[in-house]
Parts: structure tokens; sequence; C-alpha cells
């Protein structure tokens, strides 16, 4: 028993090395069945899921950036469009590149400036002057590369402009959010051109430059009217004139009373007359003094004879601080607006009252101070029946110093001013 007990484990040992010897290291069709047969089927299938993934991974091609990049825009535009870029992102892309390409080139002309420490005042000028007509070169190759390739053109002063955002809002309503940037762009480059052409000229502009400068200004006008097209600019441009003269001319519009047509008509005609938008680019230097109160007087004239003379005299009240003082506290007091035009139709009457009598040459001085008190008690009476006792009150000692000049008296007596008079 012990030797057949033997015997058969010989047997089996022999019999295991026949059937794994002939096979080693190749694997074909009937050995994959015995395997999948076999006590451990899975080793042998999940090594061939393996080899067949991994073959799979290799023979994909890896993305590199170089594969679209290239040296001339046009064809990497083309690349990215190939690779189904929107356009709009294909513009961003390129434009925010190029952005960076300019600033470089910007910070390298800086760079290059000489210093101009021991250089006399017309040496420092003579660098001013070549720098900022190298610069104003560079701008104008940035502006005309974007638009080129692009259709657009992104000015980085343009994302900078510092002001309240309602105004701004204001004027950009009636634009989408890339007409607004363009034109935005558009206006600063030129912007900053005429300050170029005025700078390389000492401020010293005759009148042909000052031709030049209105056709420039109009080129901008034109340029910006196709950026937003002709209708929604038309729009846009006169909400400039709105905020621009707001910010800069006094163009203030409290207490009036107008309609939407009105209100266009008016910024209309006045634009016609009063464009404080070309000022910044044409004769921002020029005007004299009194060059405002006579340009408005034209508008309130034209105002007189296209809206009527009511629409005038609102414009006229308006553009006056006293006025505009009183309305304000008016809508302190939450009093209706007609109360802040009677209170300065009464103001307005005293005063043209005292000034009439002041002239009067046929008075003599004792005479017309008992005048002037006259004209300041009844001045007093007629503003406490338009405010109230109590708001008149409030009026008298805030806003109401100039009823005190009727009767001759200091309206700043009793205040502790410093004195004028020179150290001793």
């Amino acid at each position: 028993m012990k030797w057949f007990a033997g015997s058969s484990i010989l047997l089996n040992f022999a019999l295991l090395v026949a059937w794994w010897l002939p096979g080693r290291g190749e694997v074909n069709d009937a050995d994959t069945r015995r395997a999948s047969q076999s006590t451990f089927p899975r080793t042998l299938i999940v090594t061939n899921v393996v080899d067949v993934v991994t073959t799979n991974m290799i023979a994909v091609p890896v993305f590199q950036w170089a594969m679209i990049e290239s040296e001339r825009y046009e064809e990497y535009m083309a690349n990215l469009r190939r690779l189904d870029c929107p356009e709009w992102l294909v513009k961003e892309i390129v434009l925010a590149d190029l952005t960076r390409f300019y600033e470089a080139r910007k910070t390298a002309l800086e760079h290059d400036r000489p210093s101009s420490y021991w250089m006399t005042s017309r040496e420092q000028r003579q660098v001013q002057l070549k720098y900022d007509q190298a610069a104003g070169d560079l701008e104008q190759e940035e502006h005309d590369v974007m638009l080129q390739l692009t259709g657009s053109y992104r000015n980085g002063d343009g994302d900078e402009v510092h002001s309240d955002p309602s105004i701004l809002a204001l004027a950009f309503a009636g634009l989408d959010y890339d007409q607004g940037r363009s034109v935005l762009s558009e206006t600063m480059f030129r912007h900053k051109q005429s300050e170029t052409f005025t700078d390389l000229r000492n401020n010293l502009l005759t009148p042909a430059d000052l031709a030049e400068l209105g056709a420039r200004y109009q080129e901008m006008k034109n340029a910006c009217a196709v950026l937003a097209s002709p209708a929604s600019f038309d729009e846009f441009w006169l909400r400039l004139q709105l905020v621009v003269g707001s910010l800069r001319d006094g163009f203030d519009l409290r207490g009036m009373r107008l309609s939407g047509f009105q209100l266009r008509n008016l910024v209309r005609i006045r634009s016609e007359i009063i464009d404080p938008f070309r000022a910044e680019f044409v004769d921002r230097e020029q005007r004299h003094n009194d060059e405002p109160d006579r340009l408005n007087r034209m508008v309130e004239e034209q105002l007189g004879l296209d809206l009527g003379a009511d629409v005038a005299a609102d414009y006229a009240r308006a553009r006056t601080p006293a006025f505009r003082e009183i309305y304000d506290f008016a809508t302190d007091q939450q009093l209706p607006r007609q109360t802040a035009v009677d209170v300065f139709d009464v103001r307005q009457t005293a005063i043209n009252e005292v000034d009439n009598l002041t002239s009067n040459p046929d008075l003599d001085d004792t005479r017309k101070i008992e005048l002037r008190q006259l004209i300041r008690l009844e001045t007093e009476k007629a503003l406490r029946s338009k405010l109230g006792p109590t708001v008149f009150e409030t009026y008298r000692q805030q806003h109401g110093q100039w009823l005190d000049q009727f009767d001759g008296r200091d309206p700043f007596a009793g205040l502790n001013l410093p004195s004028m008079e020179a150290p001793q």
C-alpha cells in the first residue's frame, strides 16, 4: 500500500510536469479556453485587459499648446477656429495677447528714455516731445493692429476710468457690453491722441490746429457711431452730453419738469451750442471767462423758440446756484418743487428792487436805507407765507443771510472769522 501510494504521488507529479512544460511562454486559443475552465481563471483575463488598455492609451496623441501657436496671428486664429473655439473667445484671446505685447513695448520705451536730471529745461522739453511722439506712434500701431486682426480695439485706460458707476451706466445703458467697451476704448484713444497733438505744439494752437482737432473729433464720433450702430449711438451721444455736461459744465436739471421729448430736445439743442465733450478734445484751454454765460443765453433763446418760454425759464433757473440751494433745502424739508420756485422768485424780486433802489440818484442815503429795510420786512413776510413759520426760521438760519444785506448790515457780523490784517 505504501508503494502504491508513493507510485501514485510520483505519477501525479509527472503528469503535472508534462502538462506545464510544453506550453510554457505561449498562449494559444486552446490554452485560453483551458485557462478559462481552470480553478484560477481571472489571472490571464485581467492581464489581457491591462494589455489592451495600455496599448490604446499609448496610441492617443498628447495635446500641446504649441500645436496651435504660431508667430503669425492669422494662423494662430485659424488654428483656434479649427478647434471649434467660439469667435468671441478667439477675439478676446488675441486682444489680451496683443495688450500684453504692447504693454511690454511701452514699458521698454519708458525704460529707454534718457535721464533728464542734468538736462536744461529746453533739453528736457525736447526729450519729452520725442517720447510723446514715439508713444503716440506706438498707440496708433496698437490701435490699427487690433482693429485689423479682430475688428475691435481695447484701450487699457478705458478699463480704469474712475467715476460714479451709476453715472457711467446712464451713458452706456443703450449699448451692450462689447459695444460699450469698444466705444469707450475708441474715445480714450482719440482723446489721448488729441492731447499728444496739443502737447507737441506747446499748447499754442493756431486756428489751423483747432480746425485739425475739430476734424479729429468728428472722426472719433463717426468711428464710435460705426462701433455702436447709428441708432444706438444717437441715444448714447445724448446721454453722454448729459453726463459730461453735469460733470464739467454745470449742466444741472434740478427743479425742471420735462417730458422725455422735451429732455431729448433740450440736450440736443444744448449740445449744438455747448458741447462739453468736444471741449475736451478741441479747446480745453481756449475759453474766456464770460464764454459759458454767453453760450447759455444762446441756449435759453433757442429753447424759448423750440420748446417754449416756460422751459427756457426753467433752464435759466436750474443753472443758478441760488435756486439749486433753495431746491435742495425744499427737498430736505419735503416741500413741493413749486415752493422752491416761489421762494427763488421772491428772492430775485427783492434783490432786483434793492439794486434799482441803490442806483436811483433821486434818493438820499437815509431814504434808501429806510426803503431797503421795508423791502426786507416785506420779503420776510412773503417767505414766511411760502414756507410756513417753522420752516422759515430754519431757512433764515441756514440760507437766509442774504436778507441781512438789505438794510445795510454785514451778513457775517458776529461770526468769529480770522483777521485779514497783516501780522505785525
